[in-house]
């Protein structure tokens, strides 16, 4: 055959999937190796909402399982949605995150989402927190903790729920918080 002759057949590109192929849910993605966040593993599928006053732990744990679920991105090992986060704001609204397992390091926090979400409403103050994997509820990490403080220090007292049902406040989990000379400052 002649080069320029008969109709021109497009060929596949090594072994990439069908457009949007990489859109389907998967189970048991691992994330990838040396991730420094044990549960930054999903993207910004957030929402936010209303909940009449009071404590509601059901409420926020049922809002942050609406945005749960590991789905892979480019390749089954660069995934987002393996981490959920719901925050309660002091004015009462709920904002919602998923965390992004990416490559390099370059991922964020499910924490880091909801935090985002609750900034494009031009709110600081969090009263309540809580981050979820399909095991259940989990600690934030020492960077998502940090994140939290930064953004208002009265983050500090802000209920952290924890694994087991128990919970604390952000100072606990962040004692001698390095911004803390700095408060007193003001």
């Amino acid at each position: 055959m002649r080069i320029g002759s008969g109709p021109e057949v497009p060929r596949p590109i090594g072994n990439r999937p069908p457009r949007l192929a990489f859109l389907r849910p998967i189970d048991d993605i691992p994330p990838p190796a040396g991730f420094p966040c044990r549960h930054s593993r999903r993207p910004t599928l957030t929402m936010n909402r209303d909940i009449a006053g009071g404590r509601n732990d059901e409420a926020l744990l049922a809002e942050a399982r609406r945005v749960l679920g590991k789905f892979a991105l480019v390749k089954p090992s660069i995934s987002a949605g393996g981490v959920a986060a719901a925050l309660q704001t002091a004015s009462g609204r709920i904002y919602t995150g998923i965390c992004l397992d990416l490559a390099c390091g370059i991922g964020f926090c499910a924490e880091h989402s909801a935090v985002a979400e609750m900034l494009k409403a031009r709110e600081t103050e969090i009263r309540r927190i809580v981050a979820i994997d399909a095991d259940g509820v989990l600690a934030p990490c020492g960077r998502c903790r940090e994140l939290i403080v930064q953004v208002d220090r009265r983050n500090l007292d802000c209920e952290v729920i924890l694994p087991g049902g128990t919970s604390s406040t952000m100072a606990d989990l962040l004692p001698r918080a390095w911004l803390e000379p700095l408060f007193a400052r003001e």
